[in-house]
């Protein structure tokens, strides 16, 4: 039977530390990548939220007030 070679070899020592530091940064990219994506996310979330309650009750109640105006009587001056 033949003895397997350690990992954890001199030889091989750079590999392994430059495998530890990728999986870091990886991780790291990751991370900050994701946050920025679900911010970005939640915030088109809420603004077309607020497209759609401006569109369908704002807008709406504007167009009903205009039909709604009444004419404002002025007093009459007395000369």
């Amino acid at each position: 039977m033949e003895i397997q070679e350690s990992l954890f070899t001199t030889e091989n020592i750079a590999y392994v530390v430059f495998a530890i530091l990728a999986v870091i940064v990886a991780f790291t990219l990751i991370k900050k990548v994701a946050s920025c994506l679900l911010r970005t996310v939640v915030f088109l979330l809420m603004l077309a939220a607020l497209a759609y309650i401006y569109l369908n009750y704002i807008d709406k109640g504007e167009e009903n007030a205009d039909q709604q105006k009444t004419e404002y009587r002025t007093p009459s001056s007395k000369v």
